[in-house]
């Protein structure tokens, strides 16, 4: 698969986009580094010793209190994942520019062409309109212009002539259609679009990226009003005052009449659920403190005194760290069941989603693994349990979705591994957008997309359905997903658990996007295919042992 791959470099430049994502959206780049750098320090040094948060302005005398007039001493290593990411993102952006600034001669980098978050949104606005659609045939790697993978399409397996076995995309699709019976899921036909072809020219967005949503949101919401639907009232229909038979008259009509349809309500049925398999709720008040968070900014620059991790104000959680627990969308019985059987008919892309990172990311998939293995062994038995059948423990969370036109949008709190989509259905049309990237993959049944998308900005391409159709209109967007909190929460308890001596432990920081080694992935591919190899025919032999037992008797 990956020996015969079309390899493409794109116009983009992963690590500064993300530190423009972290940072400010109005700072300029070469502002950013600066701050970070002078406050990280110009070495890529990991903490590595107990006591290192000595260095951020800690007190050797627990008891006393935090002096908010202090100011922390410069530079001081990170504390959490996050920080060290983007110090790690800054260090390296930081010689793009130098080169250049010493060459002036060369090719404009990416980053000072674009040099703020706000002049790479206005880029992707306009790249959305002119995305072009790589090929079909074969795995497609993308790399950026520092050589860091930025992206992996893969398209379906070919069919079985001798159909010994149902294809992997068709079990999936087979699943899933299942699942929109037994779950009420709302098919809204009046949405469907029929027609013979998806629309010429270039590729068409119905919730494209602006500068209003700013790829904030996945799903598009409605105007906070919407008068236009509304009829118009006069001042003599507008009544202030109620009188006392009024609600004795509502009540009446209530039973007696029935309720005049609103236009604008929102119809019954879901179109996404989500199942995730270890992490804490929105709002959940045992994550206060744990999750890694956005460095604090004012006019001068970091505020190194409000950094988390620095000084001694972690030494003392108002909250006890403990480890994520299961989360799920819905408690419905029906939707629990159903996900699990999505699970096991998809096990194929759970398991493609796990070889690519392997891959691609060997070193902080397995840092991700080590972060797992100790929820394994420390975490709730629910957990333990729930993970026990998972073909990919990492990226063990799944969004599905129905027919849906999501805004173009970037996932912010998934984890800096690489997320999987994968597509299905009866559609034409539907092409993955990669705007900031300008260019677009396929999207119909059988194909997956696999890259960072908690950075990448992503959408989907108006789709159709085929204008003779026999079968129900379906189109499934089925994400593989982790959040990044899962695995510094990981970091923060097992270092508490350890005497509280650092905030966060550093074994457990999944680093950055490496540069994309192409002999490194053919080999751990390679690896992966012989490994599976051996499992299936494991299993054909004990297959046959059996019958021939149950024959002898």
């Amino acid at each position: 698969m990956h020996s015969v791959c079309v390899p493409k470099q794109v116009d983009f430049d992963l690590l500064a986009v993300f530190l423009m994502q972290e940072m400010d959206p109005t700072l300029h780049i070469r502002d950013i580094i600066e701050m970070v750098v002078d406050q990280f320090g110009h070495k890529f040094n990991p903490p590595t010793s107990p006591d290192h948060s000595t260095l951020a302005g800690a007190f050797k005398n627990q008891s006393q209190q935090l002096d908010p007039n202090l100011i922390p001493l410069k530079p001081s290593l990170p504390q959490n994942t996050l920080q060290s990411q983007i110090h790690h993102a800054a260090l390296s952006v930081q010689i793009t520019i130098q080169h250049y600034d010493r060459t002036p001669m060369t090719c404009i980098p990416f980053c000072l062409r674009h040099p703020t978050y706000l002049d790479v949104l206005s880029h992707s606005i306009e790249m959305e309109k002119k995305c072009t659609i790589l090929p079909n045939k074969g795995m497609v790697v993308l790399t950026d212009e520092a050589g860091i993978c930025v992206g992996v399409g893969i398209p379906p397996i070919p069919l079985d002539e001798d159909n010994l076995w149902v294809e992997t995309d068709r079990r999936a699709l087979n699943a899933l259609n299942s699942m929109v019976g037994i779950c009420k899921w709302n098919t809204a036909k009046d949405k469907i679009v029929y027609s013979q072809s998806p629309p010429l020219g270039p590729l068409q967005m119905p919730h494209p990226i602006d500068m209003i949503n700013k790829g904030e949101t996945r799903d598009p919401k409605p105007k906070s009003e919407a008068p236009s639907l509304r009829p118009l009232q006069t001042r003599s229909q507008i009544n202030t005052t109620k009188k006392p038979e009024d609600h004795f008259q509502k009540s009446k009509n209530k039973t007696q009449e029935p309720k005049e349809e609103d236009p604008i309500r929102k119809p019954t049925g879901k179109t996404t659920i989500s199942f995730q398999q270890y992490g804490f709720g929105l709002g959940d008040i045992k994550s206060t403190g744990m999750q890694d968070l956005k460095i604090p900014l004012d006019k001068k620059g970091i505020k190194s005194i409000e950094l988390q991790g620095h000084g001694i104000g972690w030494k003392t959680p108002t909250v006890i760290p403990s480890l994520p627990i299961p989360q799920r969308d819905s408690p419905n019985a029906s939707d629990n069941r159903e996900m699990v059987r999505i699970r096991n008919e998809m096990c194929y892309y759970s398991a493609l989603s796990l070889w690519i990172n392997k891959a691609f990311l060997p070193q902080s998939i397995s840092i991700a693994e080590k972060a797992v293995k100790y929820l394994l062994e420390d975490g709730c038995d629910l957990l333990k349990q729930n993970l026990a059948f998972e073909k990919n423990k990492v990226i063990a969370s799944r969004t599905i979705s129905l027919n849906t036109q999501i805004t173009t949008h970037r996932d912010k709190k998934n984890a800096l591994l690489f997320d999987s989509n994968c597509f299905f259905g009866n559609h034409l049309g539907g092409e993955f957008l990669l705007p900031s990237l300008g260019v677009a993959y396929h999207g119909l049944q059988g194909y997956s997309f696999h890259g960072p998308l908690r950075i990448l900005l992503h959408g989907v391409a108006k789709f159709c359905f085929p204008v003779d159709l026999k079968e129900p209109p379906r189109r499934f967007s089925v994400a593989f997903w982790s959040r990044g909190s899962s695995f510094s929460l990981v970091g923060r308890v097992a270092a508490y658990k350890l005497g509280n001596k650092v905030f966060n432990l550093s074994e457990y920081w999944i680093p950055f996007y490496p540069k994309y080694d192409p002999n490194s992935v053919e080999e751990e591919l390679s690896l992966q295919k012989r490994s599976s190899r051996i499992r299936s025919r494991h299993k054909k032999n004990q297959a046959d042992v059996s019958q021939k037992k149950s024959k002898l008797i």
